[in-house]
């Protein structure tokens, strides 16, 4: 399985996202971007200049695309773009979009509120018909990198953290499993 995750627009949630998947499916984790990936997920992650194309991967693509991302792109299993409710990450968004040749794109409300998801949802299914899942802000997206833990795994390390963390990766979850079915199915 090859899923790539990618938006022009920074700050949207790529990295902490493509991590977690990473980690809760057991793949690799490529990224183009400088970040802590090799720190928290030793022997699984590699930062490189030009990634490859290889089985059983998370790509976390930077906020640039060149002919060796948009191959990437084309052949990935799904092509994951997490964004935000601002109108710079909506531009850049239908930007990317439009520059992909692969029908297996999901959206990503990431860091949403109620209001933001509808807006997003509204807008996106309209114009291109994609799955939309909602990822609410939350401060376990921040915890993934400090305890070298998926999403998931976070929540489900205590009876409090199930507890504490019970709304806030419901959206997270029901993208694993859709990931999973398709794959499986």
């Amino acid at each position: 399985m090859k899923i790539s995750i990618i938006n022009k627009k920074g700050g949207v949630g790529k990295t902490s996202l493509a991590y977690s998947l990473a980690k809760d499916l057991e793949l690799y984790l490529l990224s183009n971007d400088d970040s802590v990936i090799e720190i928290a997920y030793p022997d699984m992650a590699k930062i490189m200049e030009h990634p490859k194309l290889i089985d059983n991967v998370v790509y976390d693509f930077g906020g640039f695309v060149d002919a060796g991302v948009i191959d990437i792109l084309n052949k990935s299993d799904f092509v994951i773009i997490p964004l935000t409710s601002d109108l710079n990450s909506f531009k850049k968004t239908v930007s990317l979009i439009n520059e992909i040749e692969n029908d297996n794109i999901i959206l990503v409300a990431n860091k949403a509120e109620k209001e933001d998801f509808k807006e997003i949802e509204t807008f996106f299914k309209k114009k291109f018909g994609f799955p939309i899942f909602e990822i609410k802000n939350s401060r376990i997206w921040k915890k993934t990198f400090e305890e070298s833990k998926s999403a998931s795994e976070i929540k489900n390390s205590s009876k409090i953290n199930q507890y504490v963390y019970r709304n806030s990766i419901d959206g997270y979850e029901k993208l694993l499993n859709f990931i999973k079915e398709k794959n499986n199915g």
